[in-house]
């Protein structure tokens, strides 16, 4: 299977106003490193990067051509700004075929929707740091909650797509990733069975 491509040109704008210009040409300022290669300035057009960006997000792998020429990389960082809906920079890291990198992997929670109505869902942990070799490679890792039960916890050990040689997890095994406890609203609006029955109560003006 062939791995998505971005293209690329190398850059030869440095400084506050040289870059001004690239942003203003529709193309986003960033860089290429590696252990085994030396770093490179390069731009990259802005509707291509944001197509792709949408789709996979920062620790995903692609192909980037420099120039007419490809390197197997990792999307490493994204510097964006929200208020101005602007990406101003982007790091690329070049993977060799032999070598484990170190990559944080959003965790995506499915079907918080089916959670019981009175209970509560707290996320502690959104990614999961580990070493990898770049042909194992994974965008993100899923925890559907459609089955989970309440007065749940459940931690980094309990991932059975994790539980792969592949994954050197560098979290503690015993990480929380997530929980669901009853909220304690709830609990108070539960009816009390000893409460006072109502004929008992007085009516108002009642000595």
């Amino acid at each position: 299977m062939s791995n998505e491509l971005l293209k690329a040109n190398v850059r030869t704008e440095v400084g506050k106003n040289p870059i001004k210009q690239v942003r203003s040409a529709h193309f986003i300022p960033g860089v290429l490193y590696g252990h085994h290669i030396d770093n490179v300035n390069i731009k990259i057009d802005e509707h291509d990067f944001d197509k792709f960006y949408k789709r996979h997000g920062i620790g995903a792998s692609l192909d980037l051509e420099i120039d007419g020429k490809k390197t197997f990389v990792l999307l490493k960082d994204v510097q964006y700004n929200s208020m101005k809906n602007l990406t101003y920079h982007v790091e690329f890291q070049a993977l060799s075929k032999g070598e484990k990198i170190k990559v944080k992997i959003p965790v995506h929670y499915l079907n918080k929707d089916k959670i019981p109505a009175g209970f509560i869902f707290q996320e502690l942990h959104h990614e999961i740091e580990m070493q990898v070799l770049p042909k194992d490679l994974i965008e993100y890792v899923e925890i559907d909650l459609s089955e989970a039960t309440t007065d749940t916890t459940v931690t980094l050990a309990d991932v059975s797509k994790l539980k792969n040689d592949a994954y050197e997890l560098l979290d503690q095994p015993d990480t929380l990733l997530f929980t669901i406890t009853e909220s304690k609203v709830h609990l108070e609006l539960e009816p009390d069975l000893e409460a006072t029955p109502a004929e008992e109560i007085p009516e108002v003006g009642e000595e």
